[in-house]
């Protein structure tokens, strides 16, 4: 019965991972109370960093906890690798670096149908007013 949003964020990334969530954050505490028609789910993309402690970690450095509606799923790459595929992620493990994957916010309608997608979510010209295209992306989606 609730409007999800997926993305795939990477546990222990300092750079684009912290920008998407603080902007889907933002646009979650914007909607007041038709955030309770919200869910919001994050994908484990490290495959090194696959444990529990590891995204709640990521969900306190970045103040998430106090979204009720926030979720980290985080597992084995045997157990994500469905799910990673069906959304055409591709996961790059470098020697040295952060950790390449598809960045970008899938909005599933409660039958589970994707109904809308934003890509570009850590583009430093979209942050400032990305929270407010994700809001407004709920509120068409929920009317």
């Amino acid at each position: 019965g609730s409007l999800t949003l997926v993305t795939f964020l990477d546990p222990v990334c300092s750079d684009d991972c912290p920008i998407i969530a603080n902007q889907i954050a933002a646009a979650e505490r914007a909607l007041g109370p038709l955030a309770q028609k919200v869910q919001i789910v994050a994908i484990d993309t490290n495959p090194v960093f696959d444990r529990v402690e590891d995204v709640q970690a990521f969900t306190r450095s970045h103040g998430l906890g106090d979204l009720p509606n926030w979720h980290f799923l985080v597992g084995p790459a045997a157990q994500l690798g469905d799910v990673l595929a069906a959304y055409g992620i591709v996961v790059q493990v470098p020697t040295v670096g952060m950790i390449a994957h598809g960045e970008g916010i899938y909005f599933i309608s409660p039958d589970g149908t994707m109904v809308a997608y934003l890509g570009d979510g850590a583009n430093p010209e979209l942050s400032q007013g990305y929270s407010t295209l994700i809001e407004q992306e709920i509120r068409r989606l929920l009317a």
